[in-house]
C-alpha cells in the first residue's frame, strides 16, 4: 500500500513539473533567467510539486524506507 502512495506522490510531483514546464519563459537579459508567463498557475505548480514531495517523503518514512 505504501508503495502505491509513493507512486501517487511521484505522479503529483510530475504534474507539478509539467505545469512549470508549460508556464516557463526564458529571458535572455543579463545572461538569462527563468520567468513565468502565468504567475498564478506557476505558483499552483510549485505548490503541487511541494505536495508531491511531502507525500513521497512521508510515505517513505512511514514505510521504513527513509530514516531521519
Amino acid at each position: 500500500m505504501m508503495n502505491k502512495m509513493i507512486l501517487v506522490g511521484a505522479i503529483i510531483f510530475g504534474i507539478g513539473l509539467f505545469i512549470q514546464l508549460i508556464t516557463a519563459k526564458w529571458s535572455w537579459r543579463l545572461g538569462g533567467y527563468y520567468k513565468s508567463k502565468n504567475k498564478p498557475l506557476s505558483l499552483i505548480g510549485l505548490c503541487i510539486i511541494i505536495l508531491g514531495l511531502v507525500i513521497i517523503v512521508m510515505s517513505a518514512i512511514a514505510n521504513g524506507q527513509l530514516k531521519i
